[in-house]
């Protein structure tokens, strides 16, 4: 039961690991807005409009930390090609863009059929930025827009950081992990109610062979003093009548 209870927690850890991945390391398709269908693609990393859901914002990163960015694509059918731009939307530099491709187009950036990755040498975006984007543009092929991740100065995913780090899929794994224990501790209980009913069924017996007694001598004697007893009451209520 020990190794089923092993192999329980490890399901559960795989189950935590498939709740806090995805096609990227951050998952953050939500600030992705399509302005035009299948072409124009912007990732919202920062904005002083307080109704628009920015990364920088929810995730408590500073956006002066932010030099790059990954696009997760799908490509639909290789066979034509595929490429466009990519490149920075903000306030102070209005519009930054360069041109990918698909290995061979002879682009200054080429993209390896999953992902485009850009990346600045400098802070892609000022810290008085009222708004900061990411666009990708597709120019021509067919493929999709999954994800993004905003990368650092050395080009790694940037994670939230602080209160904001803890979001709902770590809860949600919490309570996966909560639930499988719960089964597997079940488990040995249900055996030990099954491996204690022998003893009883085997107590069992010691209990009918008692009710047996009165077929000694002794359980004899005792039956004739119980008659005894009665008969003796029986005469002192009749000398009180």
């Amino acid at each position: 039961m020990k190794f089923d209870k092993f192999a329980g927690l490890a399901a559960a850890a795989l189950a935590v690991s498939l709740l806090t991945t995805g096609v990227s390391a951050q998952g953050n398709s939500k600030y992705i807005e399509e302005r035009t269908a299948g072409k124009d693609y912007f990732m919202t990393v920062n904005s002083s409009d307080d109704s628009i859901a920015a990364w920088c914002k929810d995730s408590g990163v500073d956006v002066t930390e932010v030099y790059g960015c990954r696009f997760y694509i799908t490509v639909n059918d290789p066979s034509q090609g595929y490429g466009g731009a990519i490149g920075i939307n903000a306030t102070a530099n209005n519009w930054e863009a360069h041109e990918w491709g698909n290995d061979g187009a002879g682009k200054a950036i080429t993209s390896d059929g999953s992902t485009i990755e850009f990346m600045s040498d400098s802070p892609a975006f000022k810290a008085d930025d009222e708004y900061a984007n990411f666009f990708l543009q597709n120019w021509w092929g067919d493929f999709s827009v999954d994800d993004c991740d905003l990368l650092d100065k050395d080009g790694n995913v940037l994670e939230a950081v602080g209160a904001a780090a803890e979001e709902a899929p770590a809860e949600e794994a919490v309570e996966e992990v909560v639930e499988e224990e719960v089964v597997e501790e079940a488990a040995p209980a249900e055996e030990a109610v099954v491996e204690e009913a022998p003893a009883a069924e085997e107590a069992a017996p010691a209990a009918v062979a008692d009710t047996t007694a009165p077929k000694t001598g002794n359980a004899s004697a005792a039956a004739v003093a119980v008659v005894m007893i009665a008969a003796a009451g029986a005469m002192a209520l009749s000398k009180r009548k």
